[in-house]
């Protein structure tokens, strides 16, 4: 909503977004990165209702110090977003799976929005 105001009149918006069907097929569940002055361990999962996807990143400095950080990321589907998208006021909506104009399949990482006010 805040970005159809935010448009002057017939504004166009691109939107760059995560691609909830790649993330569900793809989800590498954890991965370890080590450096010379630390090590990276991050572990992922989706939620129960299907709706999020998060991480739990625990960064071991050399002299055993730890650090954690955590994301929460809320994944919609494509008619998902077109229906916020139509919702808010905007017309013209089109979702593709690259910045080329390809199609969404759930080989695509990511789902690119456009729309007009």
């Amino acid at each position: 909503n805040g970005i159809y105001k935010a448009l002057k009149s017939d504004g166009r918006f691109l939107m760059d977004y995560l691609n909830r069907d790649f993330i569900v097929d793809n989800l590498v569940p954890e991965n370890e990165v080590v450096k010379d002055e630390y090590t990276t361990v991050n572990k992922r999962w989706i939620t129960d209702d299907g709706k999020r996807v998060e991480k739990k990143t625990v960064v071991i400095m050399k002299d055993g110090e730890e650090h954690i950080f955590e994301e929460s990321v809320r994944m919609f589907s494509d008619n998902e977003m077109k229906l916020m998208f139509e919702a808010a006021g905007f017309k013209n909506v089109s979702i593709y799976g690259t910045l080329e104009g390809d199609s969404l399949s759930t080989g695509c990482s990511r789902m690119i929005i456009t729309a007009q006010k």
